[in-house]
C-alpha cells in the first residue's frame, strides 16, 4: 500500500449508504487499516447513511464542505446519490464508488473518477446456475435483494434473470428489495416476515430458494416457523460470504 500513498497530505473518507452488516463492517475496517499505512493521509472519516439516501447525500455534502480529497462510497440509494457524487467530483474530489456492477448510471470524470467492481452480473449468473443445478431445473424461487434501490441487487438481477429465463420450469414467485427486513433490528420480526412471505408466496411448493444478500442477521439468528429447511452455501460465488441460500423442503 505504501507504494501508492504519494507524499501530498490528503483527507480520505468512506461514505456508506448503510453500514450495519458484516460485509460493510469488514469494508470499513479494511479501509481504515489501509489508510493507516499512508503517513500523508492526515484525516480518515467514515459516514453511515443508515439506509436513508437523503442522509447519505447530506453526508457527502458535508465531506465536500470540509474539503476532503477522496471519497470512496457505496451508494445504496442508487441513482438518487449521483447528484451529490457529481457535486463532489466538480469540487475536485476523487469520487470512487465500488461494487456497483456493470450498469451503474452516471458519467466518468463528471460524476466519479472511476468505479471499482467485480462482475456483479456474473455473480448473479453463478448463483442462478448453482440454484438451477440444486433444483434439477425445476422449482419455485423467492429472491430478496438488499436495501431498496441499491445498484448491486439491480446488477445481480440482470445475471440471474438471464439464467432463469432459459429454464421454463424455474418460477420466480417474488423478487423485491427487503425493505421490511432492513427496517427491523429484531431477528424475531425478521424471522416471522420471511416465514410469512414464503408461506404466502408458495403454499404448495416443495422447492423454494430464498436468496439473502447481506441482511441484518446471520443465518443462526433466523428461525423459520413452520418451515422445514436446510442451509447451503453458494460456494461458487466470489461473494458467498455475503450471500446465503435457504432451501425449503416443505411448507407447513
Amino acid at each position: 500500500m505504501k507504494n501508492f500513498c504519494g507524499t501530498k497530505p490528503i483527507k480520505v473518507a468512506l461514505s456508506d449508504g448503510w453500514g450495519e452488516n458484516g460485509w460493510r463492517k469488514i469494508n470499513r475496517a479494511e479501509f481504515e487499516d489501509e489508510a493507516a499505512k499512508c503517513p500523508n493521509i492526515t484525516e480518515v472519516r467514515y459516514t453511515n447513511g443508515q439506509g436513508n439516501p437523503q442522509k447519505q447525500i447530506s453526508d457527502i455534502q458535508g465531506l465536500i464542505a470540509q474539503k476532503f480529497d477522496v471519497i470512496i462510497l457505496y451508494p445504496d440509494g442508487g441513482e438518487a446519490i449521483i447528484k451529490a457524487m457529481n457535486q463532489a467530483t466538480q469540487a475536485g474530489i476523487a469520487v470512487v464508488p465500488y461494487d456497483l456492477g456493470e450498469g451503474f448510471p452516471g458519467t466518468l470524470n463528471e460524476d466519479y473518477l472511476v468505479i471499482t467492481t467485480e462482475s456483479v452480473v456474473g455473480v448473479g449468473k453463478t448463483l442462478a446456475e448453482w440454484t438451477v443445478k440444486q433444483l434439477n431445473g425445476k422449482g419455485n424461487i423467492i429472491v430478496l435483494g438488499g436495501t431498496p434501490g441499491n445498484p448491486t441487487s439491480a446488477a445481480m438481477a440482470v445475471g440471474w434473470k438471464s439464467v432463469f429465463d432459459q429454464h421454463p420450469e424455474i418460477k420466480v414467485l417474488e423478487s423485491c428489495g427487503s425493505a421490511v427486513l432492513w427496517a427491523s433490528k429484531d431477528p424475531i420480526v425478521a424471522s416471522l416476515t420471511i416465514s410469512n412471505r414464503m408461506k404466502h408466496s408458495a403454499r404448495t411448493s416443495k422447492s423454494i430458494f430464498w436468496v439473502e444478500i447481506a441482511l441484518n442477521f446471520t443465518p443462526s439468528q433466523i428461525e423459520f416457523s413452520g418451515i422445514s429447511h436446510r442451509h447451503q452455501a453458494a460456494k461458487p460465488s466470489a461473494t458467498s460470504s455475503a450471500i446465503t441460500l435457504f432451501s425449503t423442503s416443505a411448507i407447513a
